[in-house]
């Protein structure tokens, strides 16, 4: 970023600046398949400012990536996907996805810019870190979970999926650890991973979760407790159902009891 910074700085002085270079990018391709500059979203600039925050890549990798900016009456959301093609002289070519989304209220040019490095930056990380974890073991997946602020959030994030693919019952009580995170996204994947390990262990505190107020995580609270199935599950439903002040959270909770009813849980 302190390339940018200065080439902004130097401009805003009115000096004669020589051109700089642009931070290096270590992949063996890098493309853009959403290039949509007319309608004010700066994502090739966007990519150098992600790139120059520091290093990040995988040699001999393409990274693909797709951003766009959504435009709403109080600001604007970017939105970010990467893909990395990782080839091996050894293996065959393995696929890594990341996303990143960040909202940017008030957005001037300045701030949607650093928004879209911001997304695309997170997607990056989010699909290096799929690939640095493709063949770790399984106490690596537990080690990041719990201990989540040692690791950047894309890190962290594969690790919580790759934990609810491997269905890791150790990963179970780090994931628990993470329904009181503050931060959104981490208590989503937590609860979306519990869902799929399936130890009903995590029925009582994801049946916490579905009368939370907070948005999105009350849904697929529910939905994750209708995936562990069981009696306890049927039991939280039944709970959530009878108290929650929401008429849709209500409502989904009894379409899950329906649902549960008939595959016979």
């Amino acid at each position: 970023m302190r390339w940018l910074l200065t080439l902004v700085l130097l401009w805003a002085c009115g000096r004669k600046v020589e051109p700089l270079q642009p931070p290096i990018i270590p992949f063996k391709s890098v493309q853009l398949l959403s290039l949509d500059e007319s309608e004010g979203c700066p994502t090739t600039a966007g990519l150098f400012l992600a790139l120059a925050a520091g290093p990040v890549g995988v040699p001999e990798s393409t990274l693909r990536l797709l951003v766009g900016c959504e435009p709403s009456d109080d600001g604007v959301t970017v939105h970010a996907s990467a893909e990395l093609e990782v080839q091996s002289t050894t293996e065959p070519e393995a696929f890594h996805d990341g996303a990143g989304h960040v909202v940017c209220k008030r957005c001037d040019d300045w701030h949607l810019l650093l928004a879209v490095g911001s997304a695309i930056r997170y997607a990056m990380e989010q699909a290096l870190a799929a690939a640095r974890l493709a063949n770790a073991p399984d106490a690596k997946l537990v080690e990041v979970i719990s201990n989540p602020d040692a690791w950047p959030d894309g890190v962290l994030l594969t690790a919580i999926d790759m934990a609810g693919d491997r269905r890791l019952a150790a990963a179970v009580q780090p994931l628990l650890s993470l329904l009181d995170s503050a931060d959104t996204d981490r208590v989503l994947r937590a609860i979306g991973a519990l869902g799929v390990i399936g130890d009903t262990a995590a029925v009582k505190p994801l049946g916490k979760m579905a009368l939370s107020t907070r948005p999105y995580i009350p849904h697929v609270a529910l939905r994750a407790i209708a995936d562990i199935g069981g009696v306890e599950a049927r039991r939280a439903l039944e709970v959530v159902a009878n108290q929650s002040t929401d008429p849709v959270i209500v409502a989904e909770a009894r379409d899950l009891l329906s649902e549960m009813d008939g595959r016979g849980r």
